[in-house]
């Protein structure tokens, strides 16, 4: 497993982050999240890096009758989210091993993707489709990182903290207009990690998702009829391929 390095809380930088637009967005994806789910009693929800465990918690409130497991492999991550419910029947794991045996009706995995080298995110993938039942839906989330969006969101990166990773005024100008930007892979965790959202397109993340998964909508967030020229999120709905 990773080491437990030292690291800010999860919240800190996302749902309870001091920026009031940032903080406020994060917020609503996790409700959007909720929301495309659409979840009975009788489902059987894993959350696939499930962070601090905040979107298991909005899950077991709105339907507290399903079955909710939440899985990340980072020690950090999942200690953070025993805490944050430790006062649930929410079962947080860091092996796979333990859910190989059980079928899940949704599977969801946000804002995880973007954070994967090649060969991690094959797995990942992978790994999904081996837990989720063949009529069973993964939704996943990542972040819009092109055009004007991404402009937003990459000044504010740098306002906050100019050393951010893979931070140039000429990755800022590509990724601005849609140009591949080549990711920045960080070593800090014990195996390759890409920290920064900068370099990601969510366009060529899809054109992946569908070698495993058949997409059924895209839905952009928060403002959803604006697709991805003003919209920092966008979800996929999948069903496996056969």
């Amino acid at each position: 497993l990773p080491p437990r390095l030292t690291m800010p809380a999860y919240d800190s930088y996302t749902h309870h982050d001091a920026f009031g637009p940032k903080r406020w967005s994060h917020q609503r994806r996790f409700h959007d999240g909720l929301r495309l789910l659409q979840l009975h009693p009788h489902d059987r929800l894993l959350d696939y890096g499930c962070g601090d465990g905040y979107f298991l918690k909005l899950c077991a409130k709105a339907v507290p009758e399903a079955t909710f497991v939440g899985y990340d492999p980072l020690a950090n991550m999942a200690d953070q989210a025993r805490q944050a419910l430790a006062n649930t029947k929410i079962v947080v794991t860091e092996t796979l091993a333990e859910l190989q045996t059980n079928s899940f009706s949704h599977i969801t995995c946000l804002e995880t993707c973007e954070h994967l080298v090649p060969d991690a995110l094959d797995q990942t993938l992978r790994d999904i489709r081996d837990v989720l039942d063949p009529r069973g839906l993964a939704v996943f989330s990542v972040p819009v990182e092109i055009g004007p969006v991404s402009l937003v969101k990459n000044l504010y990166r740098h306002l906050r903290r100019p050393t951010y990773e893979n931070w140039t005024w000429r990755n800022l100008w590509q990724a601005t207009v849609g140009l591949p930007v080549a990711p920045f892979i960080n070593q800090a965790l014990g195996h390759p990690y890409i920290f920064s959202h900068i370099g990601f397109d969510h366009r060529r993340f899809a054109a992946r998702l569908r070698s495993d998964f058949r997409i059924e909508r895209v839905v952009y967030t928060p403002f959803s009829g604006l697709g991805f020229l003003c919209n920092p999120t966008v979800y996929y709905l999948c069903r496996p391929r056969p």
